[in-house]
C-alpha cells in the first residue's frame, strides 16, 4: 500500500479522530515534531501527545529501524513499529509488525491501538467489553480519539482511571467524555447561569451556529445528546459533498476542526455539555428553560434558542415491542469501523437499505461467518448508486446475502438471553418468511427528527414529519399570531416562539446535507443580532457578556 492510502484507511478507521502526520524522512519527521510543539493545546512535552511512530524498514537510503531508534532516545512513550511487505520480513527487537494490507489493515490497526502505551490522556480501562456498557465506553473511546488501555475481566464492574485519577466505580458514558474531552473550560456552572444562548445539538448546524455566536459575543451553552459532532460522529458514511474537502472526512473531524478554530480565534465564552439530553422546552418570562430531568427540575436558562437537534436514529416496530425501540446489547444503532473486528467469525444481520446499512453489510461481510442485509424497499430509493452496485456484487459472490423487499419481524433470543435469530417476512407476501441466525444485528433505518421533547412547546410542528415550521414556512395564521404578539414579523430561521430559531436536520424544508446545516449554522446568526437589537434588553442577564454590553439594558435608562 502506499503511504497516502496508508493514511486515508487509519483517518477512516479512526473517523478523524487522531491526527496522522505524513513525513517522507527522519529529519522530516523531527521538524514535525518540533513545530507541534508549538501547539499550546498538545504542550511542549510529545511523550504527552505522540501516540505512535511507525515506517518502512528500508527505503533507498533511508532505514527505518535506525530512524525510529534515534527518535526513541528522545520520545520514549509511543508506540514503534515497522511495515512489514509480508509476515517473513525480519523486524527488530523492540517493534512492532504491522502488515497493511487490504485483508489484515482492520486487524492490523486494532491490535495496535490496543497495544500500544499511549501517553496523556492515560485512559485505563477494566471490564468486559462485550456488555452494552462495555461497548458504549469503547464508541466514546472511540469517537473521542483517546489512547486508552483495556484490561478484559468479568464482571459487571467497570472501572475507569484517567491520568492519575481512579472514576467511581461503573462511571456513566458521559462521567468518562467530560473527563477525556479536551474543551474549551470556564467557571461558569450551566445550571446557575443565565446563557444568552442555548444551542441544542452539536452536528454541523449547532457547531456553526455556536462558532458564530461565539464571534458575536453571546455567552453560549452547547447541549448534545452524544458526543460532538452529533449524526455525523456515529455515521459509518464520511462526508464526501462538503466544499473544499476533496477527500471527504467525517463528523469526528469536523468537531475537532471547529474546536480549534475557536482556540485561534480566541472564543471564551462558550460551555459544552455533551452526553445530556433535553427533556421539554418552557417558558420562562422573556426567556426560557430547557429542562433536563423533569424530577429533579434540573435545567439550563437561555434569552435564544437554536434547535439544532437534527435526527434519532430510527427503530422498527418489532412485533410485541409496537412503538418501543429494541435497544439491547446484541441490537445495535450505530456501526463505526472499530466494531469491525469484535464481529468477526459472527453471524450478523442488517437491517436497513439506504448507505449505511450497505458500508456496514460490506465491511462486516470482510470479517463475519455470516452478513445478511435485510431492506424493506429496493435499494435504489435510498442507496447510492456505486454503493448499490457493490452491495449487489458481494451478493452475487456470496460474501454476503441480500433480502430485498423483506422487513424484520422479531429478534429471538436464546435461553441465556441473548440474540440467535432474527424473523424476517416478505413485502406483499405475509407467509413468506424466514429465520435468520444472528450473534448480532445492526437496526440502520435512518432517522426521524428529534422533535419527540417539543411536542409541549407550543412550537409548530410540520404535521406530516414532525420537524419545526420556520419562518415562510408557518401557516399564515401562525404568522399572523405572532406579529400580534410582537409587532413584527418572523425572522429567518425563527420558530412560531419568538427567539427560538431551528436549523439543519430537524427544521422543515431543509436537506439532509451538511454543508447546508453548516450554512444554516452560521446564517442563524444574523437573525439573533437582529433579535438581540429589538428584544437584548429584556431577554439578556449576564453583564461579564459583551453582547450584554453591545444590546443589553441601558444603563442610564
Amino acid at each position: 500500500m502506499q503511504r497516502r492510502e496508508i493514511i486515508e484507511d487509519l483517518n477512516r478507521w479512526t473517523s478523524g479522530s487522531l491526527h496522522f502526520i505524513d513525513v517522507g524522512t527522519a529529519k522530516e519527521a523531527e521538524d514535525a515534531i518540533e513545530e507541534l510543539k508549538n501547539e499550546s493545546e498538545l504542550g511542549a512535552n510529545p511523550d504527552s501527545w505522540l501516540m505512535a511512530m511507525i515506517a518502512e524498514p528500508k527505503i533507498g537510503d533511508f532505514d527505518g529501524a535506525a530512524a525510529l531508534r534515534t527518535a526513541a532516545r528522545h520520545y520514549t512513550r509511543p508506540f514503534k513499529a515497522l511495515l512489514a511487505a509480508d509476515p517473513d520480513t525480519p523486524i527488530p527487537d523492540g517493534f512492532r509488525r504491522l502488515i497493511f494490507d487490504a485483508a489484515t489493515f482492520d486487524r492490523q490497526f486494532q491490535e495496535m491501538f490496543d497495544t500500544w502505551n499511549p501517553a496523556d490522556p492515560w485512559v485505563q480501562v477494566k471490564g468486559e467489553k462485550g456488555t452494552q456498557t462495555g461497548r458504549q465506553i469503547q464508541d466514546i473511546l472511540y469517537c473521542s480519539g483517546s489512547r486508552y488501555a483495556w484490561a478484559q475481566t468479568k464482571g459487571q464492574n467497570t472501572t475507569v482511571k484517567i491520568g492519575d485519577e481512579l472514576l467511581p466505580t461503573n462511571p456513566t458514558p458521559r462521567e468518562i467524555y467530560a473527563k477525556i474531552s479536551n474543551f474549551p473550560t470556564s467557571d461558569r456552572k450551566p445550571e446557575g447561569h443565565a446563557y444568552d444562548l442555548v444551542v441544542v445539538g452539536a452536528g454541523p448546524a449547532g457547531l456553526a451556529a455556536a462558532l458564530s455566536a461565539g464571534l458575536l459575543g453571546l455567552q453560549t451553552l452547547v447541549i448534545e445528546s452524544f458526543v460532538l459532532g452529533g449524526t455525523a460522529a456515529t455515521s459509518i458514511n464520511q462526508i464526501e459533498n462538503y466544499l473544499g474537502f476533496p477527500d471527504g472526512f467525517s463528523g469526528n473531524k469536523l468537531a475537532r476542526l471547529t474546536l480549534d478554530q475557536m482556540r485561534n480565534q480566541n472564543i471564551s465564552g462558550v460551555d459544552w455539555q455533551p452526553l445530556l439530553t433535553a427533556h421539554s422546552l418552557v417558558a420562562d418570562g422573556d426567556r426560557y428553560r430547557i429542562v433536563f430531568d423533569p424530577d429533579s427540575g434540573k435545567s439550563v436558562s437561555a434569552g435564544i434558542v437554536i434547535l439544532a437537534c437534527g435526527q434519532r436514529p430510527g427503530v422498527l416496530q418489532i412485533e410485541g415491542e409496537v412503538g418501543k425501540p429494541f435497544e439491547e446489547q446484541d441490537v445495535h444503532h450505530i456501526a463505526l469501523r472499530c466494531h469491525k473486528e469484535s464481529e468477526r467469525h459472527k453471524d450478523i444481520v442488517i437491517v436497513g437499505g439506504g448507505d449505511s446499512g450497505g458500508q456496514a453489510a460490506l465491511m462486516f461481510s470482510e470479517v463475519a461467518g455470516s452478513v445478511t442485509l435485510v431492506s424493506r424497499d429496493p435499494l435504489s430509493k435510498y442507496m447510492h448508486k456505486r454503493l448499490r452496485a457493490k452491495v449487489r456484487a458481494a451478493d452475487k459472490a456470496n460474501y454476503l446475502q441480500l433480502r430485498e423487499k423483506w422487513e424484520a419481524l422479531r429478534f429471538l433470543r436464546d435461553p441465556d438471553g441473548k440474540l440467535s435469530k432474527v424473523s424476517i417476512r416478505k413485502i406483499g407476501d405475509p407467509d413468506k418468511r424466514e429465520e435468520l441466525v444472528a450473534s448480532s444485528a445492526y437496526v440502520l433505518v435512518g432517522g426521524k427528527p428529534n422533535t419527540e421533547w417539543l411536542q409541549t412547546s407550543g412550537i409548530r410542528l410540520d404535521p406530516q414529519r414532525q420537524r419545526v415550521l420556520t419562518d415562510v414556512h408557518l401557516p399564515e395564521e401562525d404568522r399572523k399570531l405572532f406579529h400580534q404578539k410582537t409587532k413584527r414579523e418572523v425572522a429567518t430561521f425563527e420558530s412560531s416562539l419568538p427567539g427560538v430559531f431551528a436549523v439543519g436536520d430537524v427544521r422543515a424544508k431543509s436537506f439532509r446535507r451538511v454543508g447546508q446545516a453548516a450554512g444554516q449554522g452560521a446564517a442563524v446568526v444574523a437573525s439573533l443580532e437582529e433579535y438581540l437589537r429589538e428584544s437584548g434588553d429584556r431577554i439578556l442577564r449576564d453583564p461579564q457578556s459583551l453582547a450584554y454590553r453591545i444590546f443589553g439594558p441601558d444603563d442610564e435608562g
